[in-house]
């Protein structure tokens, strides 16, 4: 403060205060960001009536507290819940709230409230009366350590009504469902200035409900993957998350790996390999992975502390090597190298087992997968062999006999062909595909396969 007083006393002498004749080239702030930001978070996949509530909301309260109001939506994109791609949703809330609707690379609320750290003091959040009080427990929580507000309010765009059919009632579970349908209540329940465009995003909806599931992004409500050091709930409720994705992220990552990744992605694996570096380095012998709960909240909280700019000039060192482990890893995939065929391996067994265990009740499915399991580890040829071949659990039904399971395909098609008949089974097939047969039933042999033709003996 003392250096820009002497630098404005000495402009002053010398006129240079004057914006006429002098610019300043490296301007100086002399105080902190500060000013109230009224914004609204959410998926809107799609945009409903209720929605058009919500932003005038935003602006009402904004132009109360003489805020600026903004609305941000997630990236989340899949075919159950959000069919409506990032960028769709941003063309059709831009058309139907105005300027307000806001473009953000944040994934999570708690990354956005970071970005506005920088030019906001204030946050009022603008959310249903069903979530108010989440958002103000879970936003103030990390108030002073992931980012820094003077004031953090949540306040109710209005009640809400699950059971009505009315505004209050809406929710984007029945607009899907209406665009399916092809349902004129659709139209009815789009923000006014999106009627025009129902037919357009209707026909949007069905396409992303379409999609297949390796096309799907996974990020924050589904997958909610936090910046801040987790603790030992978090870790659970997280790894119950991935567990319940592990097959279909298996496909999307088995799909990525035919592209060549990009730089924002290779960017994020070096900053990934600089960060394992310092888990490495405080986890001393051991591995990260084989820690406890409690250690690894240790351990990130180390590294939370770092500077994250020393964190970047290691990812920023590491980056020619990372580079060259892609090049490497699309000339293997080229040539047809054996980690390919394992990957692909891999995954056709999850989506085998995925299958396999489909309609099995939950409480069943732990159990048989336990079973085959602990019969696997046995070799099958020892004196204990018939043991292997016990029921599993499911094989008998409630009534004591033994469960039908489905006829495959293929015994289908040997059915067919008359290969499973009493009087066939167990025979060597002796004729040939290229014999036919003449009226009589006997075999007929044309010139070409003189030598099948039996001898007559004489």
């Amino acid at each position: 403060m003392a250096e820009l007083k002497k630098k404005k006393k000495k402009a002053e002498e010398t006129g240079k205060n004057d914006s006429s004749k002098y610019i300043e080239i490296a301007p100086m702030l002399d105080e902190a960001a500060k000013g109230t930001a009224v914004i609204a978070w959410g998926r809107m996949n799609p945009m409903t009536a209720g929605h058009e509530k919500l932003a005038k909301k935003v602006v009402s309260t904004a132009k109360a507290e003489k805020g600026t109001p903004h609305i941000f939506l997630t990236h989340s994109y899949d075919s159950k819940k959000n069919p409506l791609s990032y960028d769709d949703k941003i063309k059709f809330a831009s058309k139907a709230f105005g300027p307000v609707v806001k473009k953000s690379n944040a994934k999570t609320i708690f990354q956005l409230l970071k970005q506005l750290n920088t030019s906001f003091n204030k946050i009022i959040l603008v959310a249903g009366s069903d979530r108010v009080k989440e958002f103000n427990t879970t936003l103030n929580k990390y108030n002073g350590k992931e980012y820094n507000f003077d004031e953090i309010k949540v306040v109710s765009a209005g009640m809400r009504d699950a059971d009505s059919d009315s505004v209050e009632g809406i929710s984007g579970t029945k607009m899907r469902g209406y665009a399916l349908k092809d349902d004129p209540r659709f139209a009815k329940n789009l923000p006014a200035r999106l009627k025009g465009d129902a037919k357009a995003i209707a026909s949007s909806i069905r396409q992303g409900m379409n999609m297949s599931e390796s096309e799907e992004i996974y990020i924050e409500e589904d997958i909610e993957v936090l910046s801040e050091v987790l603790d030992r709930q978090a870790r659970r409720k997280l790894a119950l998350q991935m567990r319940k994705y592990k097959h279909k992220m298996a496909r999307g990552r088995a799909k990525a790996a035919k592209r060549t990744a990009t730089l924002d992605v290779l960017k994020k694996r070096a900053r990934k390999a600089a960060i394992n570096i310092f888990k490495k380095k405080f986890a001393k012998s051991r591995r990260y992975a084989d820690l406890s709960s409690a250690e690894k909240i240790v351990i990130d909280k180390r590294i939370a502390k770092i500077n994250k700019n020393r964190i970047e000039q290691i990812a920023k060192k590491l980056m020619p090597k990372v580079k060259q482990m892609e090049r490497d890893r699309k000339r293997n995939k080229a040539k047809g190298g054996a980690n390919n065929e394992s990957l692909d391996l891999n995954l056709r067994f999850e989506t085998f087992m995925e299958d396999y265990y489909k309609g099995v009740p939950k409480d069943k499915k732990d159990d048989r997968e336990a079973h085959f399991k602990r019969k696997a580890e046995k070799p099958g040829d020892g004196p204990d062999k018939d043991s292997n071949y016990t029921d599993a659990p499911g094989d008998i039904g409630k009534d004591g006999e033994r469960v039908k399971t489905k006829v495959s395909k293929h015994t289908k098609k040997a059915k067919a062909m008359g290969f499973l008949e009493g009087t066939l089974w167990g025979q060597k097939i002796t004729k040939r595909p290229h014999m036919l047969m003449d009226k009589n039933g006997k075999t007929k042999f044309d010139g070409r396969f003189k030598m099948f033709k039996p001898k007559v003996n004489e």
